[in-house]
């Protein structure tokens, strides 16, 4: 790998380099090297750029920050870090009360015309529109809760409905992003394989977690308008998303079966766990305008619909990471973050099998050598 400081190469003062992509989230980037070669930056501005030993291909770009001691270590995150100060917008500037969810109803495009609206309108960021792949989950148009909302709120909340993946193209100057309605990556099962403890025994180390804090057996959603407004009921919403709605089986069957499945294998270890949610921020319309099943939250049950199955799908099992060390200069840009890759270990019990990539970290040493120092999968919600 290759290091600059904007158009200045440093490669040969680091004394490591690393960078982290990471599957919708910020990908990052370290390089340290002598203080005395680390002048000049300026924070947040100063792009750190990885390049590929033929410096052909750029595997990280962004603004970076410095700290310093005898040695600086340069850390950079993507241009989406700036997204937290960023609003979602239509194309005339209105961020206080935009109709995006309206005008585009599913989230490759809602996503799609929040980023174009907002470098129209407030400027560059570093990030553009790169390719978009149609979606064919409809979210219903209408505002989900109230404005104005970040482009990193919208950016995790479209994610969260498991119909968009975000994928980075890094780029010198500005990167894209690709939208995908979910599931994006390839399938490189077949040809990429890790093994610890068994099989190819191409691993150095492995650890399997469980993480059971946020698992339960069931969620309800409550959405809005509450009926007071309408009908003097002082205790009922005017819609619900829960597990026995049979609208789920129409929307996405395929998930919905996994669900019944992992709910009651759940509850036959622990037991009833129910945690309710409520969505109750937009306003009724006016008296005698439509009934209230027809306004607020109530309105927007598709993508409630795909918010349950996806939180549903992750929540009814503990979480489940494998983290694995591949052996030096094994597997390095052979898949990217989102793609199916066969992981196993012989652990307490033997674990993996076909595994999306969540994370990942490729760092390299004074020597040239570079290697996958974590890999971070999970089968956890795919169906």
């Amino acid at each position: 790998m290759r290091a600059f400081l904007d158009a200045s190469e440093v490669t040969i003062r680091c004394q490591q380099m690393k960078y982290t992509p990471d599957m919708n989230g910020l990908w990052s980037a370290d390089i340290r090297l002598a203080s005395q070669y680390a002048g000049g930056i300026t924070e947040g501005g100063t792009e750190l750029i990885i390049t590929d030993n033929g410096g052909g291909t750029v595997l990280f770009a962004g603004p970076c920050w410095n700290a310093d001691d005898q040695f600086s270590t340069i850390t950079g995150f993507d241009h989406r870090c700036k997204w937290p100060f960023r609003q979602v917008q239509d194309g005339d500037g209105d961020y206080s009360d935009p109709s995006i969810f309206q005008d585009f109803e599913n989230a490759v495009d809602i996503m799609e015309a929040a980023i174009d609206n907002d470098v129209a309108n407030d400027g560059p960021m570093g990030i553009t529109v790169g390719s978009v792949s149609a979606s064919s989950f409809s979210l219903v148009g209408f505002k989900p809760t109230d404005w104005p909302w970040t482009m990193e709120h919208l950016w995790s909340f479209l994610v969260n409905t498991g119909t968009l993946d975000v994928m980075l193209n890094p780029g010198v100057g500005g990167s894209t992003v690709d939208l995908h309605p979910g599931d994006a990556g390839s399938d490189l099962s077949g040809s990429v394989v890790f093994d610890y403890n068994t099989g190819s025994f191409n691993c150095m180390g492995a650890k399997f977690t469980f993480d059971m804090k946020n698992t339960i057996s069931r969620i309800r959603y409550f959405l809005g308008p509450k009926r007071p407004f309408y009908r003097g009921d002082i205790q009922h919403y005017s819609a619900d998303v829960q597990i026995d709605d049979p609208a789920l089986d129409v929307y996405d069957p395929v998930k919905q079966a996994q669900i019944d499945a992992q709910s009651a294998s759940m509850e036959g270890t622990t037991g009833l766990l129910r945690e309710v949610q409520i969505f109750d921020a937009n306003p009724p319309l006016p008296d005698g305008v439509n009934p209230p099943e027809l306004t607020g939250e109530s309105a927007l049950r598709d993508l409630y619909y795909a918010l349950w199955q996806s939180e549903m799908l992750v929540r009814t099992v503990p979480r489940r990471l494998l983290s694995i060390t591949p052996d030096p200069n094994t597997g390095v840009g052979s898949f990217q973050v989102g793609d199916i890759i066969t992981a196993n270990a012989v652990l307490r019990t033997s674990v993996g099998g076909a595994q999306r990539v969540y994370r990942y970290t490729v760092e390299q040493d004074t020597e040239g050598n570079e290697m996958l120092t974590n890999l971070v999968t999970t089968a956890d919600g795919e169906v």
